[in-house]
């Protein structure tokens, strides 16, 4: 059996855009001095989804000890004015990472009143309406306790009210593993 301490150690983070994710782990890796990867930087171009999962998948494998990841459990995109949702990595892809490294799963979460309140001061384009906003908060945790089974481990799920106790706890979780 492959020692797990010599294994590439990942920590996913997903949840709904606008959680707050980006900022608490852009601290989370400058204090922590490990690299951060967005997903969003490889799927905002003209690659296909599936192209750009693969390149996403070998380049977070070419690292070696820790690597945090920016991302979400359930991917969107927006088509004739509706919103359609999907799982972010397929079960294939998630293997590749469980075969490969030690992946931990996280989900920063907040309910969907404040999720709303906060994306109406977002100068960024997203929805905005509490009604696709529970929609996106529902199928990112959905899809979290997906991953969750499908890799055989309990994650662990942060809510993001306040944010120096989403970092301490962010940071404890880094510490014990």
């Amino acid at each position: 059996m492959e020692n797990i301490q010599n294994k590439l150690k990942i920590y996913f983070f997903g949840g709904a855009q606008g959680v707050g994710k980006t900022t608490l782990l852009k601290k989370i890796s400058a204090e922590k001095k490990i690299p951060l990867i967005n997903t969003g930087s490889y799927f905002s171009n003209d690659e296909s989804i599936e192209i750009s999962k693969q390149r996403f998948v070998k380049d977070i494998l070419s690292y070696s000890e820790k690597i945090i990841i920016d991302g979400h459990y359930v991917g969107f995109k927006y088509l004739n004015n509706s919103i359609e949702f999907e799982k972010g990595l397929s079960d294939d892809e998630l293997n590749i990472l469980i075969n490969n490294s030690a992946i931990i799963l996280i989900l920063i979460d907040l309910n969907s009143f404040e999720l709303t309140k906060r994306r109406k001061f977002d100068s960024k384009n997203r929805q905005k309406d509490i009604v696709n906003v529970s929609k996106e908060l529902h199928l990112s945790r959905t899809y979290f306790y997906k991953y969750c089974n499908f890799t055989n481990q309990f994650g662990k799920v942060i809510y993001n009210y306040q944010f120096n106790a989403a970092f301490l706890e962010i940071n404890d979780l880094i510490n014990k593993n």
